[in-house]
Formats: C-alpha cells, sequence, structure tokens
C-alpha cells in the first residue's frame, strides 16, 4: 500500500487561493444585493413605475428615480400597476345565433338563449324543445372530455321525434357516440340557427 503526503501549498500561492475566493464571494454578496435592491424598488412603494420616453426614437426604459433619472432628450412618464377603473363599453350587437345552450351531461343548462326545455331520456341522447323552427343544429363537445373522441350528432323535427318521444315532439335532438358507435355522455354546446 502506497502512502502519499498532501501537496504543500507554497505561502504565495496559498495568498492566491485565498484572494481569488474573497474577490468571488464578494461579486456574488455584490449581485444578490443589487438583484434585491432593484428588485424592491421597482414599482416604488406606492405601486408606481417610473420610466423615460426619448421622444425622438420612441425609446422607452424603466427607472428606479433612487438611482436613475431622465435624461434631457427623454420625457418622464409613469404609470400604476393597477389603473382607474374605465367606463363601460358600448353593448356588442346581437349575435346571430336563433339559440344556444350549455349542457351538462346530464340534462341541466348552464346557459341558454330560446331553449323552452331539454330532456335527457337515456345515454347519450338530449331533447331540445324552442321558442323558434330551427333550420340547422350544431353541437360540440366542451371542457376536458376524456379521451377527446365523442362525436355529437344533431338533428332537427321531423327526424328529432325518433329518438325523444312524448306528448310535445322535440324540435330538435343531440346524440353523442364514441367511434365504436356506443353512447356516451358528455357536457356540450349546442347552437340553432
Amino acid at each position: 500500500m502506497r502512502i502519499t503526503r498532501p501537496v504543500r501549498l507554497s505561502p504565495q500561492r496559498r495568498r492566491w487561493t485565498t484572494k481569488k475566493s474573497t474577490v468571488v464571494a464578494v461579486v456574488v454578496i455584490v449581485f444578490v444585493g443589487a438583484v434585491g435592491f432593484a428588485y424592491a424598488t421597482i414599482p416604488d412603494a406606492n405601486g408606481v413605475i417610473r420610466g423615460c420616453f426619448k421622444t425622438q426614437s420612441g425609446a422607452l426604459r424603466v427607472i428606479d428615480p433612487t438611482t436613475q433619472s431622465c435624461l434631457p432628450s427623454e420625457t418622464a412618464l409613469s404609470w400604476d400597476q393597477i389603473g382607474q377603473q374605465g367606463p363601460p363599453g358600448l353593448p356588442g350587437p346581437a349575435g346571430t345565433a336563433l339559440g344556444y345552450a350549455y349542457v351538462a351531461q346530464n340534462g341541466t343548462l348552464f346557459n341558454s338563449k330560446g331553449v323552452l326545455q331539454v330532456t335527457h331520456p337515456t345515454t347519450g341522447v338530449w331533447c331540445f324543445r324552442l321558442a323558434f323552427t330551427p333550420h340547422v343544429a350544431v353541437a360540440t363537445v366542451t371542457g376536458f372530455a376524456g379521451l377527446g373522441n365523442q362525436i355529437i350528432h344533431t338533428s332537427i323535427s321531423p327526424g328529432a321525434s325518433d329518438a325523444c318521444t312524448g306528448s310535445n315532439p322535440a324540435d330538435a335532438a343531440a346524440f353523442m357516440v364514441l367511434p365504436d358507435g356506443t353512447r356516451t355522455d358528455y357536457q356540450f354546446f349546442i347552437e340553432f340557427n
């Protein structure tokens, strides 16, 4: 078994290693302190962000007013992180859909227009009574739909009454099936025109 002695550094080499370690430590401390200071002062204590706008080029820079100021060729700006509430906008134009509905998988309506009633007589079938006569119905699965492979077929009268029987025949129906033809339930959105 061979025994080795520790390597002894010369006094000059030891001083160089110690100085190098000290310089690295000081640089790290100064950098961390500067980052913490900058983070703490932008925005200021009142939530105001200050900057300088160069009128000739349009350049904008954010400043810390405790350590920086705008140049003579710049205009000082300030803005809040949260502005004042603006006036309400004008109402938008009416939509073109005659009716629509967000339907839960159990048949409950989340939101609807022109839908008088929805029933869910069996798995994968929803029947709609409407306040108008539809010409077409389009539906799509909403939210996270498991495997995402559900298909929705729609039908309007008279075909809707094939699956939706009763004293008040349905104006429209939606059928949700998997690719193998098995009916399934999931929430969906349907629009009527």
